[in-house]
């Protein structure tokens, strides 16, 4: 397993990339996040599913007529994930 990268040094680490070894870390860092992000959406699906499900009522007319309410948050870390793998991928 790779040594994870802060954000500052992922970003140095982007702007400066040009060996093949470089992109590989980076490549690397992605998948990894991807991984990690994966394992908190089927966490999350996995606590649904224990959850008694209701419709969602909107708190006030606001939110219902300008569809302010967020979406379920295991889809957040499936979306998430897809953009981390295919930020590996830029990599590889």
């Amino acid at each position: 397993m790779t040594q994870s990268l802060t954000k500052k040094e992922l970003k140095v680490l982007i702007a400066n990339a040009r060996t093949p070894e470089d992109h590989r870390r980076i490549a690397a860092h992605y998948r990894a996040e991807g991984e990690q992000l994966k394992a908190k959406q089927r966490e999350n699906e996995a606590e649904l599913g224990r959850i008694p499900q209701k419709p969602f009522e909107p708190p006030c007319a606001e939110v219902a007529d300008h569809g302010l309410a967020l979406p379920p948050v295991h889809l957040y870390h499936e979306k998430a994930a897809e953009k981390a793998f295919a930020m590996a991928a830029q990599h590889e």
